[in-house]
C-alpha cells in the first residue's frame, strides 16, 4: 500500500511539473507572437548590419530571430507538457516513451547551444558593436522625434535602459549630431529623464557639462 501511494504522489508530481511545462510553453508562444507584430522603434537596432546600413540589410533581425526561437521554443514545451501529462495520467508507455526522448534531445540541443554561444560570444558582441557605432555615424542625428528609425530607436534605448553611447561618449563623434551640436557635450537621452516626459531633462545643464557624477548616465556604455 505504502508502494502504491509512493507511485501516486510521483505521478501527480510529474503531472504538475508537466502541467507548469505546458503553461511555460504557451506563455513563450505568446511573447514571441507578440515580440514578432510589435512594431517599436526598437527593432529598427536589431536589424542593422555590420556596416551600420538599415535599408540594405536582408537577414532577419535580432529580435525577430529571438522571436521566432521563443515560438519553437515555447511550442516544444507545449508537446512536452501534453506528453508528460498524458503519459503520467494515462500511464501509456507509448507516451512516456516518447516523453523521455524529447527530453534527452532537448538536454543535447540545450549543451550544443550553450557550446556555441560560449565559443562564439565575443565575435557576435564585436560584430554588433562595430555595426551600432557604424550606425551612429550615418545616422545618428540626437532628434527624439527624427525621421530617421535608427537614430530614433537608439534614443529610446538610451532612455530606457538608462546609457549613452555603444562604448562611450566618444561613439557621438563626427555623427550627423555632433557636426550640429554647438555646445553640447552629449546628446539630451544620455541624461536622466523626468519620470513624467522623457524629452525633459532633470539637470538642464546636463548636455553641456563633462561626463561626471552629476549625470551618472553618460559614463554608462550601452
Amino acid at each position: 500500500m505504502v508502494a502504491g501511494c509512493g507511485m501516486t504522489c510521483i505521478k501527480y508530481v510529474v503531472f504538475a511539473v508537466n502541467f507548469l511545462f505546458f503553461v511555460m510553453g504557451i506563455a513563450a508562444v505568446a511573447l514571441g507572437i507578440y515580440a514578432l507584430v510589435d512594431k517599436n522603434d526598437m527593432n529598427a537596432l536589431t536589424k542593422i548590419d555590420s556596416e551600420g546600413k538599415l535599408d540594405e540589410f536582408n537577414a532577419v533581425g535580432l529580435l525577430q530571430s529571438g522571436a521566432i526561437v521563443l515560438i519553437v521554443g515555447g511550442s516544444c514545451l507545449l508537446l512536452l507538457g501534453f506528453l508528460g501529462c498524458c503519459g503520467a495520467v494515462k500511464e501509456v508507455r507509448c507516451l512516456l516513451a516518447t516523453y523521455a526522448g524529447i527530453v534527452i534531445l532537448i538536454l543535447i540541443i540545450e549543451i550544443a547551444a550553450a557550446g556555441i554561444a560560449i565559443a562564439f560570444r565575443g565575435r557576435i558582441e564585436d560584430y554588433l558593436k562595430d555595426g551600432l557605432i557604424k550606425g551612429l555615424k550615418k545616422n545618428y542625428d540626437g532628434n527624439v522625434s527624427s525621421d530617421n528609425a535608427f537614430s530614433r530607436a537608439f534614443d529610446f534605448a538610451q532612455v530606457y535602459f538608462e546609457c549613452c553611447g555603444v562604448n562611450s561618449t566618444k561613439d557621438f563623434d563626427n555623427t550627423p549630431w555632433f557636426l550640429k551640436k554647438g555646445s553640447k557635450k552629449v546628446p539630451e537621452t544620455c541624461c536622466a529623464m523626468d519620470d513624467d516626459n522623457l524629452v525633459v531633462l532633470n539637470n538642464k545643464n546636463c548636455t553641456t557639462i563633462d561626463p561626471s557624477s552629476n549625470n551618472p548616465n553618460t559614463n554608462k556604455p550601452c
